[in-house]
């Protein structure tokens, strides 16, 4: 979960550096083949500063952060990205793509071909959209034909919860005996255990990346997720752990 607004977008624009959530984690999200993030704030040209509330933005200038971290792709399938109505989402949309940010929108495949291999990623807001099973049965079986390795990320769950929901469990599962290869999930703000199901990695949440919530620390842990790919299959996952400090920058713990 990334926000760049809020707290995170004052303190950007007060220090002038749009690059400063990244400073400490940048030279190791560029050495991926592919870096994919969910962007929670949308980037707006008249963002106000705000340092509270529930209504997230950043300013579009915040866009250079992202290109600094060597971002690729950037799901917007989640309950914050219309927080400035659907012009301010449709404005996000359109920064990141000028930018060489290929946007990840809800249900909308997306094809990314590294190495000869083709990714396919669909990606999903339960918090904000009504599940329709069949619909999402469809989308699944359809991506599947056009990819070697499908991939699916979930905005889902109960915020500041340590385990996953049964519903969870199932949707996961039922996408993963659809054809799904793996399965990336975000927005408890927590860090949320992973499980293998047919042989299959399902991640329930990564925690927060860069965020604002620095009243605790399970809000201020998270997780990057680094996945290793061979003959089209799984062949390494780790999650190397992050802690948010006074400047909101994740610091990785071991590397």
């Amino acid at each position: 979960d990334v926000n760049l607004g809020r707290a995170v977008n004052a303190q950007i624009q007060r220090l002038k550096n749009p690059n400063l959530p990244f400073e400490k984690t940048a030279s190791f999200l560029k050495g991926g083949d592919l870096t994919i993030i969910n962007l929670e704030s949308p980037l707006v040209e008249n963002c106000p500063l705000i340092s509270g509330g529930m209504k997230l933005c950043g300013s579009w200038k915040n866009i250079a952060g992202l290109v600094f971290a060597g971002v690729d792709i950037a799901s917007v399938a989640n309950n914050h990205i219309n927080d400035f109505g659907l012009p301010g989402a449709r404005e996000t949309e359109k920064i990141l793509s000028e930018n060489g940010i290929k946007v990840l929108k809800n249900g909308e495949p997306l094809d990314y071909s590294i190495k000869e291999v083709k990714f396919v990623f669909l990606s999903y807001d339960l918090i904000g959209h009504q599940f329709n099973q069949k619909k999402f049965l469809a989308q699944i079986a359809k991506a599947k034909e056009a990819a070697d390795l499908l991939i699916i990320i979930f905005h889902w769950g109960v915020e500041y919860a340590d385990q996953p929901t049964e519903s969870q469990k199932q949707i996961a599962y039922l996408a993963i005996d659809q054809g799904a290869d793996l399965i990336l999930g975000n927005h408890p703000h927590w860090v949320q255990n992973s499980e293998a199901y047919k042989d299959k990695l399902i991640v329930y949440s990564h925690g927060n990346f860069v965020f604002d919530q620095l009243w605790s620390e399970k809000t201020r842990q998270g997780v990057i997720g680094e996945f290793t790919f061979q003959n089209k299959k799984l062949v390494n996952s780790r999650f190397l752990p992050i802690w948010i400090n006074e400047s909101f920058q994740p610091e990785l713990k071991e590397y």
